[in-house]
C-alpha cells in the first residue's frame, strides 16, 4: 500500500512539472511577441520622427531652405537658425526618445525573457528536487517496506524455527515417554510372564504330586482288593473243601488235613524264598549305597583336599605378597539360566553394579565357559534341560580349582533347602527375590575374594 501511494504522489507530481513547462512556454512565448511589438513601435516611432522632420524641412519658405537664394536681413539668419537647430533638437529628442523607448521596451523583453527562464529555471530545479525528493521518498518508502518485510520474514523463521524446535523437544519427549512407556511394559510383561510360568510350574508341581498321591492311592487300593479277594477266594475254596471232606467223611478228612499241612508247608517255602530273595535285594542296595556313599565321601574328601591345598597354596602366597579385596569391576558373575527374560533382567541389574557377567543357557554351557574363564561368583537355576542347578553346583565343588566358589541358587520352591546344602550352595534365594538381596549376596561373595595388591 505505501509502494502504491508513492507511486501515484509521483505521477501527480510529474504531470503538475509538465503543466508548469507548459505553461512557462506559454509565457516566454507572450514575451518575445510583446518585445518585438516594442521594437516594432519603437521603430514606427523613428520613422515618424524622420518623417516629421521630413515634413518640417518641406514646409518652411524657401528663404528658410535656401538662405543664399535671396538677400536677407541680419536678423533672420539668426531665427531661422535658431528655429532650425530647435527643430533638430526636437528631431533629435524625438528620435532619442524612440530609440530608448525601443531600448526601455528590449530592456523590458530582455528582463521580462530572463525572468521567465530563471522561473522556469527555478521550477526546473523544484521539479527536480520534487521529483529528487519524491524519489527519495519513494526509495525511503520501498526501503521501510523491505526492512518491515524482512523483519516480518525474519519474525516468521524464528516463530517457525521456534515451532519447529518445540515440535521437535515434544517429539523427543513423546519419544522418551513411549519408550519408557515400551520399557516398563517390556519389564510388566516380563514378570507377568515368570509370575505365570512359575505359577504353572507350581500347578503343574501340585498336579504331579496330586497324580503321584492318587497313582499310590490306587495302587493300595488294588492291593488290598486282590488281598481280600485272595482271601476270599480262599475262604470259599477252604469252605468247599470243607463241605467236601465232610462229605467224604474219615477218608476226605486225613487226606484234606494232609493236603493242608502240605498247602501250609509250600506256602511258607514260597513264603522263605520270597523272604530271602528280598532281603537279598535289599541288602545290595544297602551295599550299593554304601559304595556310591563312599566314592562321594572319597571325592569330597579329595576336593576337600585339593581345596585345602589350594587354599594353604592361596594363602602361602597371600602371606608372601600383600592382598587386597576384589574391586566391583574386577569380579566376574556367571550367570546359568534357560529363561532368556531372567538372564536379560539379572544381567542388567548386575552389570548395573559395574560387574563382568558370563550368560549361560545351561548348566554344560556354564561348565564349559568355566574352563576357559573361572568366574568369582555363579549364580545358577534349579531346573534346567540336562543337568539341573544341584548337579552342577556339586560338579563346581567336585573340582579344585572352583571348590570354594559362592554359588548362589535361585528358585521358586520352598522344599529344596535340603538338597541345595546337600549339593553345597552357598546362598538359597527364592523367586520372586529382592535385587537388593541379590547384589548384598554377590557383594558379601566379592569383599571374601582376596587378590594380590599388585595384581591389576
Amino acid at each position: 500500500m505505501p509502494l502504491i501511494l508513492g507511486i501515484l504522489v509521483l505521477v501527480i507530481a510529474l504531470a503538475g512539472a509538465l503543466w508548469l513547462r507548459a505553461r512557462r512556454r506559454r509565457q516566454l512565448k507572450e514575451a518575445a511577441q510583446r518585445a518585438a511589438e516594442a521594437e516594432m513601435l519603437a521603430i514606427t516611432a523613428a520613422a515618424a520622427a524622420a518623417s516629421a522632420k521630413s515634413a518640417s524641412a518641406s514646409a518652411l519658405p524657401p528663404a528658410e531652405r535656401e538662405p543664399d537664394a535671396a538677400p536677407q536681413t541680419e536678423a533672420a539668419p539668426a531665427a531661422v537658425e535658431l528655429e532650425d537647430a530647435e527643430a533638430q533638437a526636437r528631431e533629435d529628442e524625438a528620435a532619442l526618445r524612440a530609440i530608448l523607448a525601443a531600448e526601455e521596451a528590449h530592456r523590458a523583453a530582455e528582463a521580462e525573457r530572463r525572468a521567465a527562464e530563471a522561473a522556469e529555471a527555478a521550477q526546473i530545479e523544484a521539479e527536480r528536487q520534487a521529483a529528487e525528493q519524491l524519489r527519495t521518498e519513494r526509495l525511503e518508502t520501498e526501503r521501510i517496506e523491505a526492512e518491515r518485510q524482512a523483519l516480518e520474514r525474519l519474525e516468521t523463521e524464528r516463530a517457525q524455527a521456534e515451532a519447529a524446535e518445540i515440535a521437535r523437544r515434544e517429539a523427543e519427549r513423546v519419544e522418551a515417554e513411549r519408550l519408557e512407556a515400551e520399557r516398563l511394559e517390556a519389564e510388566r510383561l516380563a514378570a507377568e510372564q515368570e509370575a505365570s510360568r512359575l505359577e504353572a510350574e507350581r500347578v503343574e508341581a501340585e498336579r504331579l504330586e496330586l497324580e503321584r498321591l492318587a497313582a499310590e492311592k490306587a495302587k493300595a487300593e488294588a492291593a488290598e482288593a486282590a488281598r481280600v479277594e485272595a482271601e476270599r477266594l480262599e475262604v470259599e475254596r477252604l469252605e468247599a473243601e470243607r463241605l467236601a471232606a465232610e462229605q467224604e467223611a474219615s477218608r476226605l478228612e486225613a487226606e484234606r488235613v494232609e493236603a493242608e499241612r502240605l498247602e501250609l508247608e509250600r506256602l511258607e517255602s514260597e513264603k522263605a524264598r520270597a523272604e530271602a530273595a528280598e532281603a537279598a535285594r535289599l541288602e545290595a542296595e544297602r551295599l550299593e549305597a554304601e559304595r556310591l556313599e563312599a566314592e562321594r565321601l572319597e571325592n569330597e574328601r579329595q576336593a576337600a583336599a585339593a581345596a585345602e591345598a589350594e587354599a594353604a597354596r592361596v594363602a602361602a602366597q597371600a602371606a608372601a605378597r600383600p592382598m587386597r579385596t576384589l574391586l566391583p569391576q574386577e569380579t566376574v558373575v556367571m550367570l546359568a539360566d534357560d529363561s532368556k527374560i531372567v538372564r536379560v533382567k539379572t544381567s542388567r541389574v548386575l552389570a548395573a553394579q559395574g560387574y563382568q557377567v558370563v550368560l549361560a543357557e545351561s548348566a554344560e554351557e556354564a561348565i564349559a565357559k568355566m574352563a576357559e574363564q573361572l568366574p568369582h561368583v555363579l549364580i545358577t537355576d534349579v531346573e534346567m534341560p540336562g543337568m539341573d542347578g544341584f548337579e552342577l553346583t556339586r560338579h563346581v565343588r567336585a573340582q579344585a580349582a572352583s571348590s570354594s566358589m559362592p554359588v548362589l541358587m535361585i528358585t521358586s520352591s520352598d522344599d529344596k533347602k535340603e538338597q541345595a546344602a546337600a549339593a553345597g550352595v552357598t546362598t538359597l534365594l527364592g523367586k520372586p527375590y529382592e535385587e537388593a538381596a541379590l547384589i548384598a549376596c554377590v557383594e558379601t561373595a566379592r569383599l571374601a575374594v582376596q587378590v594380590p595388591a599388585d595384581e591389576t
